[in-house]
């Protein structure tokens, strides 16, 4: 009984003895200031550093003997330290001194830190590529751009607050500053992802480049042929791209030759290692067959869609009746010679209609759709290439699992508004 009254006597004690203190001395941060990359994701990497005030000391007799048993000893004493937490509920993106608030991020953080003593905590911040560029379209009251930013934290306990910042200060743009890639666009020269090509034609495709900065641009074209292409594709090096950009432009790689000398499905990427990004391998597509002479496919595909001799328009549905095993359609445009209509007028008197010319040239334009789109509206790109009031043909091409013709349409004619 002795030693329980002892305890709940100490423990009295030091309650009403402990005095309320704020423990917050002071808040900062390391670096003071970092860089912001313009359109694309940053990663931002900062270091809270938070002190805590040294509280009065608070002291308890020492046992002469057992813990349990509490006897004062004169002169000496025991120093009772208690942590005490300090949170922070979130991150805040603001004008430069912190009087508007740009961007909110809930983000969480908690620590206990002891009287006396100054806690740093490291901590990674993910901007997306859209809240940079939201932070970067931002203005001022006064219509102006912000020279930078704060990325800041405020910490408090029970009851102080203190908060700390780093500056925000982007950089590319106007020629100047580190290089910033703003947008990749891989395609072939007439604007297509996807190209239907015959065996052992010349081919390239283009990188488009929209680049803000100065620095050296780095990646690579890789391959990967028809013998990986029906499962897990498997990419090999075409050739190492390296080039010092500077300014504010767009610019235009060419791939090196592409292979076409085998049949088959072939996918083509881009992938950049310098600067970085956050922009996925960029990638297109292109079928390889034989020579037109070399094969006769039936013409086992039924046309849908507009019916023929319709005026189309940019809504208008091209459509076919899907064939199984399709690995891709390609759907072709082909010209229609000015004389061709008085040439296919029927005789007098026959019951037959005038049968459908044959092109032995390339077609005008087309597009390269995947086995499992059996329609489609004509692209921006093909319309390009389509004069008002003209009539054209077109047909589909069946393109099987190993890249040869498995199926064709008739020709069927149509007319632009």
């Amino acid at each position: 009984m002795k030693r329980l009254i002892g305890i709940l006597t100490l423990a009295c004690l030091v309650l009403v003895q402990a005095p309320v203190w704020a423990l917050l001395a002071g808040a900062g941060a390391s670096p003071g200031s970092v860089s912001l990359p313009q359109n694309r994701p940053a990663t931002l990497t900062v270091n809270w550093v938070v002190t805590a005030a040294e509280l009065p000391r608070i002291s308890a007799p020492i046992s002469r003997r057992s813990p349990e048993i509490l006897e004062p000893v004169a002169g000496r004493t025991s120093e009772i330290l208690t942590p005490a937490p300090v949170q922070s509920p979130e991150i805040l993106v603001t004008s430069p001194g912190g009087s508007v608030i740009l961007l909110r991020i809930p983000r969480p953080l908690q620590r206990t830190i002891l009287p006396g003593t100054t806690t740093s905590i490291a901590e990674s911040v993910q901007l997306s590529r859209s809240q940079v560029q939201s932070l970067l379209q931002a203005r001022d009251p006064g219509g102006a751009a912000y020279s930078h930013f704060e990325l800041r934290r405020t910490f408090s306990d029970p009851d102080n607050s203190i908060s700390a910042a780093v500056s925000l200060h982007p950089t590319g743009g106007g020629g100047h500053g580190l290089l910033d890639i703003g947008r990749l666009a891989l395609h072939f020269d007439d604007m297509s992802t996807m190209r239907l090509v015959p065996q052992d034609e010349i081919l390239h495709a283009l990188l488009e480049v929209q680049f803000t900065g100065s620095g050296q641009l780095r990646g690579v074209w890789e391959i990967a042929d028809p013998a990986s292409t029906m499962g897990e594709p498997i990419y090999r090096p075409l050739r190492t791209v390296r080039q010092t950009l500077v300014g504010n432009q767009a610019l235009k790689l060419e791939s090196p030759p592409l292979p076409t000398g085998r049949e088959g499905m072939y996918l083509l990427r881009f992938t950049l290692s310098e600067p970085q990004t956050g922009f996925e391998s960029l990638f297109i597509r292109y079928a390889v067959t034989a020579q037109q002479e070399a094969r006769r496919p039936p013409r086992n595909v039924r046309l849908l869609t507009p019916d023929s001799g319709a005026l189309v328009d940019e809504g208008t549905v091209f459509g076919w009746t899907a064939l199984a095993g399709a690995r891709a359609y390609q759907l072709e445009i082909h010209v229609q010679p000015a004389h061709d209509a008085a040439e296919r007028l029927p005789e007098l008197g026959s019951t037959q209609p005038a049968a459908p010319p044959t092109f032995e040239g390339p077609p005008l334009t087309g597009m390269l759709l995947t086995g499992e789109q059996p329609s489609t509206r004509l692209s921006q790109p093909v319309w390009q290439h389509l004069q008002p009031g003209r009539g054209y043909w077109w047909r589909v091409r069946v393109i099987g699992a190993d890249g040869s013709v498995t199926g064709e349409s008739p020709l069927a004619e149509f007319r632009t508004p």
